[in-house]
């Protein structure tokens, strides 16, 4: 078996992905921690917030059943407990069948 190499355009694509992806999570960040900073807070309190931020957010999935015609919005609503807070997409596009 033989190693391929990429072309200098398929890493110049890979890297160009890689930092979409890295400002889009970084832009998120931004966002959450900006709804919870006071004018009073350290650089080592906005840090450990992030730090907490990013260690403790879960993705979930579903595959709705019956799947619903395409092109149209549907709902979503997440409950959690009291002590927790789930931020979420309020509606979603569905896609073609």
């Amino acid at each position: 078996m033989s190693a391929q190499i990429a072309s200098s355009s398929e890493l110049r694509a890979a890297y160009v992905k890689g930092i979409a992806n890295t400002q889009r999570v970084a832009r998120k960040v931004i966002l959450t921690v900006a709804e919870g900073v006071n004018p009073g807070d350290t650089e080592r309190g906005v840090c450990a917030r992030i730090d907490r931020e990013l260690r403790t957010q879960y993705r979930l999935g579903y595959y709705p059943n019956p799947r619903g015609p395409a092109n149209t919005y549907r709902s979503i609503e997440v409950k959690v407990l009291d002590n927790y807070k789930a931020r979420h997409r309020k509606t979603y596009l569905t896609g073609p069948q």
